[in-house]
């Protein structure tokens, strides 16, 4: 169930008169010719990775003063999404935002691809870090060595079995120093995401 507000005084009144509300919708406009770029607040760093995942620009801002909210999405032209009531009503009669009640992600993610009409093509997937937001095209392609190297001082190659590190033959590092490569779960990741 989605709703559209404009001012504080709706936004807080649907609020209490509406519990089964799962998420509401601010009602500024956006170009329909729009990428959706995301501001994700503290309370949704799941939903962030998620949406990085799917190839989403989406920067993470742990400060919630909505002055900070409102400065980065207005000069970056990103739709903040929060699960702040008082963020989502102080920001929402200015830029575009998303208020969620509901704390299941797939319903999360949902909501904004189809409001936002978000486009998403199998090769955006995996396609940006999900730590830091640096796209693809950034990464440094490693050799199976060096990937080794890496995952051992960040402590990753404990979680990689052996067969699906000798498996592997593509293995890429973020400037995070996150590793990345196309292992067995690669695809049904991919496959999860599409869905």
């Amino acid at each position: 169930y989605q709703r559209r507000v404009r001012g504080k005084a709706e936004i807080l009144a649907l609020y209490v008169s509406e519990p089964n509300t799962e998420i509401v919708f601010s009602k500024v406009q956006l170009d329909p010719a729009y990428k959706p770029l995301f501001l994700i607040d503290n309370m949704l760093w799941k939903l962030c990775k998620k949406l990085r995942a799917l190839g989403l620009d989406t920067i993470f801002q742990s400060d919630k003063l909505p002055a900070l909210l409102i400065e980065t999405a207005k000069t970056q032209k990103r739709i903040v999404v929060t699960r702040d009531l008082f963020t989502f009503a102080a920001i929402a009669p200015m830029i575009p935002c998303c208020l969620f009640r509901t704390q299941d992600l797939i319903k999360q993610v949902r909501h904004l691809v189809i409001n936002y009409r978000v486009q998403i093509t199998r090769e955006e997937i995996f396609s940006r870090c999900v730590i830091c937001n640096m796209g693809a095209n950034a990464w440094a392609t490693l050799t199976r060595e060096q990937a080794k190297a890496c995952l051992i001082l960040t402590k990753v190659k404990r979680t990689m079995s052996e067969y699906s590190f000798n498996t592997c033959t593509k293995f890429w590092q973020c400037p995070c120093s996150k590793v990345y490569w196309e292992g067995v779960q690669f695809e049904t990741g991919v496959e999860t995401l599409s869905q």
